[in-house]
């Protein structure tokens, strides 16, 4: 018994270290540093009596509202196996979700592109989206999507599961597109000292109520280096 619980807890042990290292590495450069606000960062479901304790990414899926983002092409580079595309829809099974590197601008204007096609081809008013975040590219790994995507105060590199779907293209021929189906994660932690923000009243316009420098690191991970009020 004495000797499973050491062993126990040495594996503890040795997890957790682990895990401290590999944050360390991670935050031991910035590769990225954005500015968000609530609309982009809401509060998410974790909380203490006092506070939230994590924020959430509020982000739209590509800049054309009417099909998911990533094309045929893009979903082959990255490594899917996919069937050809026919007339008629494949019959085999969907592939399974992938974990790639993502883009999402931050900067409106894939936001603005986003809500200009929204208001061409819809039939009434067309509420403009919150949030700034828009995913705009993926590939295999953060040095190629960096690489594409060098302006690192508007664009998050991150980390997320994409997954194929059939989608019936103008020519009425079945093709593949992707969607992203979570980042990864999918919600920062909020540190101790920064989530008395977060309790203040919503104001009566209905604005956002912070702002957050959003950092990411070597690993791809974000975390929240300040909260301020807006």
């Amino acid at each position: 018994m004495t000797r499973g619980l050491v062993a126990a807890g040495a594996i503890v042990a040795l997890a957790n270290g682990l895990a401290l290292a590999a944050a360390a590495y991670n935050r031991s450069s910035v590769l990225e540093r954005v500015e968000l606000t609530e609309a982009e960062l809401p509060v998410g479901y974790g909380y203490t009596a006092a506070a939230p304790t994590e924020l959430r990414f509020n982000w739209l899926m590509g800049v054309d509202f009417r099909t998911p983002p990533f094309s045929e092409a893009q979903l082959r580079a990255v490594g899917f196996d996919l069937p050809a595309a026919t007339s008629s829809a494949p019959k085999d099974e969907m592939p399974l979700a992938r974990e790639v590197v993502v883009a999402v601008d931050a900067s409106g204007v894939a936001r603005q592109q986003w809500l200009q096609g929204a208001r061409a081809h819809a039939t009434g008013m067309v509420v403009p989206p919150a949030s700034r975040l828009v995913v705009i590219d993926m590939g295999r790994d953060m040095a190629s999507v960096l690489a594409a995507h060098p302006d690192s105060s508007h664009t998050l590199v991150l980390h997320g599961m994409v997954q194929p779907q059939t989608s019936i293209g103008a020519d009425g021929v079945w093709v593949w597109r992707g969607s992203l189906t979570t980042l990864l994660p999918n919600a920062v932690h909020v540190p101790r000292d920064a989530r008395v923000v977060l309790t203040q009243r919503r104001p009566p316009d209905n604005q956002p109520r912070y702002v957050v420098t959003l950092c990411v690191g070597r690993r791809g991970e974000p975390w929240i280096e300040s909260v301020r009020p807006r």
